[in-house]
């Protein structure tokens, strides 16, 4: 991950007066650092911040004040308004001219609302938990300072159940990829999923052993529980299990139905695994691993939203298609080498896009794009930039075109800060 320094910048904000302190003052082990991304025109940032307020000033009046820093990362919509709001906080500050670091800030931590309060590790800057908020108003104390969560082996426990009853030992996972299916019967679109979800994994079980899903429920009672339960062909772990809260927030759940996937070393593939089912019935894409360069599909979009992205625009015939995949592998498998090895956010992503997929046409129709194919397109939606090249470009040209809009060479678009999804 990069370094706090690196993501904040060398000043940070102290007060209203404009004040500035190191960003390398803020680190070190043992500390948190909060980014807290809200504003004033925002109603639920207004009723959280008085709460945040309090558990601050109660943390510094304690014996471990050094441990906790917040930073106010402005979504105002000008200089004033930020300064009104920012006098009544008595933490750090991103300086508001910083709009571009702010949007660099929201796509790294993939904000997409607010209010939001992302927590950091203050000596590595890797992320603990971007439901700070929901921490603040569960341990107003500090309790469970620093909130980091568990691994995942330390909450799987050492059984599952099936639908008979029959209780199964975490060694029958070994070496599989495991499906974590957050749902419930009294929710409607968790049971238009489920049967989905049941006839995708059944295909993939006569391919192969290697896959296996376990049910975390949220029904309102046993009777429900089991009534749904019977619908899977899969485990769980009981109602009510102490098992549920810790895997609920170490997928970051927020709502139902959830799909997460974890390879055999128990690394996240995906938490988006209803989309990547969805768009695979077949089940022949399993385990839908993300790869450096893709097709663009449904189960992609929220990368448009998130991320810098490179979409090659074809005509969906074979020969354009190929040519354009030739033109991207090379950057788009070091590109990916590169974020792996050093644990960092990929730092742009590659897609080849066809007509047939209604997720291109979308972005075709929201940017009002040229029909002429093909055409390369950069899409920045949290800087709400776009850049284009209208024809054919192969590896080489992709690496200038790629390195031009990194070095602010080429001209940008404006765009609204969010495509649909």
């Amino acid at each position: 991950m990069p370094s706090l320094e690196k993501v904040l910048g060398e000043q940070v904000m102290k007060n209203r007066g404009g004040e500035l302190v190191p960003t390398k003052s803020l680190l070190g082990a043992g500390k948190v650092i909060a980014l807290y991304f809200s504003a004033h025109w925002c109603g639920p940032c207004r009723a959280f911040t008085p709460a945040l307020v309090d558990f601050y000033r109660k943390w510094k009046a304690g014996d471990r004040a050094d441990k906790f820093e917040v930073v106010f990362v402005s979504s105002d919509r000008d200089s004033s308004a930020f300064a009104e709001y920012y006098s009544d906080m008595p933490w750090l500050a991103l300086p508001y001219a910083e709009r571009t670091k702010k949007g660099d800030l929201s796509r790294m931590y993939k904000v997409t609302g607010i209010p939001s309060l992302v927590l950091l590790d203050g000596l590595t800057g890797k992320l603990i938990t971007s439901e700070g908020r929901k921490i603040i108003n569960g341990d107003p104390d500090g309790r469970d300072f620093p909130w980091k969560p568990l691994p995942l082996p330390d909450i799987l426990g050492d059984t599952f159940i099936k639908n008979t009853g029959e209780q199964v030992s975490i060694d029958s996972l070994k070496g599989k990829v495991i499906g974590f299916y957050f749902s419930a019967h009294w929710c409607p679109p968790c049971r238009t999923f489920t049967p989905t979800l049941v006839r995708v994994y059944e295909k993939i079980r006569e391919r192969t052993d290697d896959f296996e899903i376990i049910y975390i429920s949220s029904d309102h009672d046993e009777k429900e529980f089991q009534e749904y339960f019977q619908e899977m062909p899969w485990l769980a772990i009981p109602l009510a299990d102490s098992r549920k809260p810790l895997l609920a927030s170490y997928f970051g759940v927020s709502g139902i139905p959830k799909f997460a996937l974890v390879d055999e070393n128990l690394k996240l593939i995906t938490g988006d695994g209803r989309m990547a089912v969805a768009s695979d019935l077949s089940g022949m894409d399993f385990p839908w691993k993300y790869k450096p360069l893709n097709v663009l599909k449904e189960q992609f979009g929220r990368y448009l939203n998130e991320a810098v992205c490179l979409v090659y625009f074809t005509d969906g015939e074979d020969a354009q298609m190929d040519r354009a995949k030739e033109a991207l592998v090379e950057i788009a498998e070091r590109e990916r080498t590169q974020a792996e090895a050093e644990d960092e956010e990929q730092a742009m992503h590659f897609f080849v896009a066809t007509p047939d997929e209604d997720i291109s046409e979308t972005v075709v129709h929201f940017l009002n794009l040229p029909r002429q194919r093909p055409l390369v397109v950069i899409l920045d939606c949290s800087n709400a930039i776009w850049c284009s090249h209208q024809g054919y470009l192969d590896s080489s040209g992709i690496e200038k075109f790629v390195a031009d809009y990194r070095g602010g060479e080429l001209p940008k678009k404006a765009i609204p800060p969010r495509l649909p999804k």
